[in-house]
């Protein structure tokens, strides 16, 4: 029981709840428990003050007893289901009788808590409710992440494919690492040592760069001539981040100067 409620309030601490209780003695002890497992606790004296805090606070989950004035759980169990389906609805009840438990079935309830409320039934109920929003969550987060990634290496495979066609030789990094060099870049640079030039600060000391301006650069090649070349700083965004990439263009001008 003890780990139980330890594992529960570690869980809980992350969510949020709505009490919902016409009886004030039952309802300020079990508020009382739940403030100590969860984040934070709404607590209603009906349901239709229930079904107006859940629109207000989007509570993760939802424990409500049957019998209340105004709108009993049954139906604040159906408005809650409407309007968000996944969120866990607990109903606590003093009635064994089967038409109310196939009629709660029928309105989406998602676990019953018999009164008098044993507490460690009651914390045992909880837990079993709350993983599963706690998995379901991990599982979104996951997945969301997944796709950024996909959509990240998407963009920088694009850019690359781009990249290659380019008649120029360019280079790239994010970060201050080198991403990629295009297939001209590499030919361009077979007399740099490629790790001198891993690190984009690294890159722009060796060649005394302005980044924000294009300048000449002179580069010696495999047979002893020299080139010279226009470079083009350029900066733009890529992926769902907005993960800035720094490019540089070469533009040979041996020729002309």
């Amino acid at each position: 029981m003890h780990n139980d409620l330890k594992l529960l309030r570690e869980i809980c601490k992350n969510y949020t709840v709505l009490y919902a209780e016409d009886d004030i003695a039952a309802q300020e002890e079990i508020t009382r428990t739940l403030k100590r497992i969860f984040k934070e606790v709404y607590v209603a004296p009906d349901g239709k003050i229930a079904l107006e805090l859940f629109q207000q606070y989007q509570p993760d989950i939802i424990i409500t007893d049957i019998q209340m004035p105004h709108m009993n759980g049954l139906e604040l169990a159906r408005n809650v289901k409407e309007l968000s389906p996944t969120t866990p609805v607990l109903l606590t009840t003093a009635f064994n009788e089967e038409q109310y438990f196939i009629k709660a079935i029928e309105e989406g309830i998602d676990s019953f808590i018999l009164k008098p409320i044993d507490k460690e039934k009651f914390f045992n109920t909880i837990l079993k409710n709350i993983t599963q929003i706690d998995y379901q969550k991990k599982v979104r987060e996951s997945e969301e992440h997944q796709k950024i990634v996909d959509i990240n290496q998407a963009s920088e495979e694009s850019i690359q494919s781009l990249a290659n066609l380019f008649p120029f030789p360019a280079i790239f990094y994010k970060n201050n690492n080198l991403i990629f060099i295009n297939t001209a870049a590499e030919k361009m640079l077979e007399e740099v040592k490629i790790e001198s030039i891993q690190q984009e600060t690294s890159f722009v000391s060796q060649f005394q760069i302005i980044k924000d301006d294009k300048q000449k650069i002179k580069l010696h090649t495999t047979n002893g001539l020299t080139k010279i070349y226009w470079i083009h700083p350029n900066a733009f965004f890529i992926g769902v981040d907005f993960d800035l990439v720094q490019t540089y263009i070469f533009v040979d001008i041996t020729t002309l100067s």
